[in-house]
């Protein structure tokens, strides 16, 4: 069963159930208790919901991440990529609408961003906490809490974008990354409407030539 992550972060994971072994005194159960233990084991959840912040959210995230592409490779951090995903974690959470898609659409290497906020998560919860101490100390101010950092990851890993802009050239982010390097799965882009936001113009030239060139 796969891991499913709600719209508000949370991500509902499944319970591994334990088998209980009866001892051969208990074998002559009457019929009556052995349906009463088939009706309560029937009732046990098979899955539990897991909020940012929870002992094993960051593990489960980091598996959902895992579950939207499974052939791909583990995690490479590089020191451009994580300096970028610094700076998008601090935007996202100093942005007053909480701007997730502009952030995003800003990225200079969305794939090395990506990859560290990836190799972020697969570190747990001390290397969550490391790496909001590290944005603290290029920003200023004090660290996010984890729980904030951890759900801020999730959203920009998930980010569902518009119709007119899907991510920086024309696809989800999520699923771009890793592609522009192959000719074979190079999307076409649908950039809409021109853009007034001299920043976000500026991506959608740079998703052109990637794409044309």
């Amino acid at each position: 069963m796969d891991i499913v992550r709600n719209a508000d972060g949370t991500l509902v994971v499944p319970v591994q159930q334990e088998r209980h072994h009866e001892a051969d005194d208990t074998a002559d159960t009457s019929s009556g208790d052995a349906e009463g233990e088939t009706k309560q084991a029937e009732a046990i959840p098979t899955t539990r919901v897991v909020h940012p912040g929870e002992g094993g959210y960051d593990g489960a995230l980091a598996q959902w991440d895992r579950q939207q592409n499974p052939d791909r490779a583990p995690a490479v951090s590089t020191a451009s990529g994580r300096q970028e995903a610094m700076a998008l974690v601090h935007a996202v959470a100093s942005s007053p609408d909480h701007e997730v898609r502009r952030a995003v659409d800003a990225l200079e290497d969305p794939e090395a961003s990506a990859e560290a906020l990836r190799h972020v998560l697969v570190g747990g919860v001390h290397s969550v906490e490391d790496f909001a101490s590290e944005i603290a100390e290029a920003e200023g101010g004090d660290p996010l809490p984890a729980r904030e950092t951890t759900k801020i990851i999730g959203e920009v890993l998930a980010e569902p974008l518009s119709s007119n802009v899907h991510g920086p050239c024309g696809h989800s982010w999520l699923s771009i990354v890793g592609r522009f390097s192959s000719r074979e799965h190079r999307p076409t882009p649908d950039f809409g409407r021109p853009e007034s936001d001299p920043q976000r113009a500026s991506v959608l030239q740079r998703c052109a030539a990637q794409i044309t060139g």
